[in-house]
This record gives structure tokens, C-alpha cells and sequence, in this order.
């Protein structure tokens, strides 16, 4: 809280789904990492932290877009340093490699 309320931009990097041994060099996007991206936006868009930290509700997909949790915690660390009240705004998605998601989110402020 007290960087954002110095005006600190917080950016946390990584793929919204980030298996590498999943890509799919022909560019062809999977089921399960289109209907992960749409249960990520779910959560992040209806602002719904707290099921976004709940490892007993994740989907059973969730290990195969992200093998290990450390993949997925920029997310929650931008989003805790945005503001919690607040949901979030996708401002990108895309695919590269066929399944590496590459969404991009707003927290704060600047998702309104």
C-alpha cells in the first residue's frame, strides 16, 4: 500500500499459462489452456482473490498450465499490490507457442 500511494507502478511478469513442455509449435491453442484463461479472467475480472489463493479450488487443469506455483504468483503478488478491493482489468490476451498464455492485467487504480 504505501508504494501505491507514492504512485509506484508494480508490474509482475510472467505467462498466464506457463507450461513449457505443453507448447504446441503449430500454433494450435489446446482445450484446457483456452478454458483456463477463461476461469483465470473469471476470477481476476469478478475479483475474486481469494479463490485465486484457495488450492483446494483450483481446477484440476490448473497443474497443467502452471506445474509448479511460483509460475503463478506474480499474478497474485501485482494484483495484492494494486488493491484487493478492487477486481482486475484484462487489457491483452493472446497464445504464443500454441499454449503459453500471455494475458496481461490492470490492478488499482488503473483497472477502472
Amino acid at each position: 500500500e504505501p508504494l501505491r500511494q507514492c504512485g509506484m507502478l508494480i508490474l509482475g511478469s510472467g505467462g498466464s499459462t506457463h507450461n513449457l513442455r505443453q507448447l504446441n509449435r503449430t500454433g494450435r491453442t489446446d482445450a484446457w489452456a483456452r478454458e483456463f484463461e477463461q476461469w483465470l479472467l473469471d476470477h481476476v475480472e469478478h475479483g475474486r482473490f481469494d479463490r485465486l489463493i484457495d488450492l483446494e479450488g483450483f481446477p484440476p487443469l490448473f497443474h497443467r498450465a502452471h506445474p509448479t506455483l511460483e509460475h503463478f504468483a506474480p499474478l497474485l503478488v501485482a494484483w495484492a499490490a494494486g488493491d484487493l478491493a478492487q477486481p482486475g482489468r484484462r487489457l491483452h490476451h493472446s497464445f504464443s507457442y500454441g499454449n503459453l498464455g500471455m494475458s496481461q492485467f490492470a490492478f488499482g487504480a488503473e483497472a477502472g
